[in-house]
């Protein structure tokens, strides 16, 4: 009886230090777990905020929809263009294109209606661009008219993405 005693205590002790082995491991591989989770949302997060800044992902959102009926000359359309991203613009499109890094913005003069759509703090751009001395009141004449419709669900479609055939990333620095 006493031998029996003995191996079922060493065998109660060997099972408890297994249970106590697997019970670390598990929080080991629990820990590494959440790690890659982590580090996989983040890689996720960063892989969806790229993409809408290359744009290659529609993205939405609140903002405005500026509407220029009349003929605007590509200076004047590079000066609204530029004004606006200096008012604080996320995401751009005209007429339904979205404005990338390469964007020619001469296709867009000499066009009877410009639709522009902005993403972006929508009470803040559009008392920007009304206000007095703006860009809207600089290219407003007898033959060019403006309106603004503020958004809060506003879509703009993703872009033509560029591939760069020479460009290349350096690394190192």
């Amino acid at each position: 009886i006493v031998l029996e005693v003995t191996k079922l205590t060493k065998s109660n002790a060997d099972l408890r230090r297994e249970v106590q082995d697997l019970t670390n491991d598990l929080g080991v591989y629990t820990n590494l777990s959440e790690s890659h989770r982590s580090t996989s949302e983040k890689f996720q997060n960063d892989l969806s905020r790229f993409s809408i800044i290359n744009g290659s992902a529609a993205t939405s959102g609140q903002g405005i929809i500026l509407v220029i009926r009349g003929k605007l000359q590509t200076p004047q359309v590079i000066d609204l263009i530029n004004a606006i991203k200096n008012i604080g613009a996320d995401v751009l499109a005209v007429n339904g294109n979205r404005l990338l890094i390469n964007t020619d913005l001469g296709q867009f003069g000499n066009v009877s209606e410009l639709e522009i759509k902005v993403l972006g703090n929508s009470k803040l751009l559009k008392s920007a661009m009304e206000r007095k001395g703006g860009i809207l009141d600089q290219i407003a004449n007898k033959d060019i008219s403006a309106s603004i419709l503020e958004s809060e669900d506003l879509s703009i479609p993703a872009g033509n993405v560029s591939i760069f055939k020479y460009a290349k990333i350096v690394r190192g620095e």
